[in-house]
């Protein structure tokens, strides 16, 4: 029996659904509108649960989190990140129909463990969620970004802007594993896909 953090009823109607009846409008569309239509599957991927699967707290937050201990306050509720910008992440599911969208077993499977993917959460700070920010393109961007899912953490953690810590485990002084490129194809493969939708930008700190 497969751990499923995800109710697989709930996958099987939100990719046969919805997914599968978007697919043709998506890959006829133009850039606004594919934008468009992946902000509303975002919202769906939300419903999900945003789950903490990585388990990851950012140091911002454990700091949050020991000051409400100090003071015998309440947990302080986390700002829930989801890391792997999971509206443009989802264009790798309608950009590749014949990998995740197949009518075979596998490729349900592939398309369950992206869902679980993209709907992992970070627990962090409001702060933090302002200086990842900065690496989306806002206004007009349609998705694209200046630095991809995993490199603008990297980025905030070698600059010290960002540090992970994580219960039972402690502070975490190299860059996590858990942050890493999806692998249910490869990870080069979805490396490239990242490679389509970013924008560098140096000066992001600046």
């Amino acid at each position: 029996m497969k751990d499923r953090s995800i109710s697989v009823e709930a996958v099987e109607f939100f990719r046969e659904k919805i997914v599968k009846n978007l697919l043709s409008s998506y890959q006829e569309a133009d850039e606004k509108n594919k934008n468009v239509m992946v902000h509303m599957l975002y919202d769906f991927i939300r419903s999900f649960g945003q789950k903490n699967r990585s388990g990851l707290w950012t140091v911002g937050y454990k700091k949050q989190v020991m000051e409400a201990e100090k003071k015998g306050l309440p947990k302080p509720q986390p700002q829930k990140d989801h890391h792997r910008l999971a509206g443009t992440g989802f264009r790798y599911v309608l950009d590749n129909p014949e990998i995740f969208l197949a009518d075979t077993e596998e490729s349900f499977e592939i398309f369950y463990r992206k869902c679980e993917y993209l709907d992992d959460v970070i627990y962090g700070t409001r702060d933090e969620g302002k200086a990842l920010s900065k690496f989306s393109i806002s206004r007009g961007g349609n998705g694209y970004v200046y630095q991809d899912a995993v490199t603008r953490y990297k980025t905030c953690f070698e600059n010290g802007k960002i540090k992970f810590y994580k219960p039972k485990v402690g502070y975490i002084t190299e860059f996590p594993k858990e942050l890493d490129y999806f692998d249910g194809i490869s990870k080069e493969h979805h490396k490239d896909f990242w490679k389509k939708y970013t924008k560098p930008k140096n000066n992001l700190y600046k």
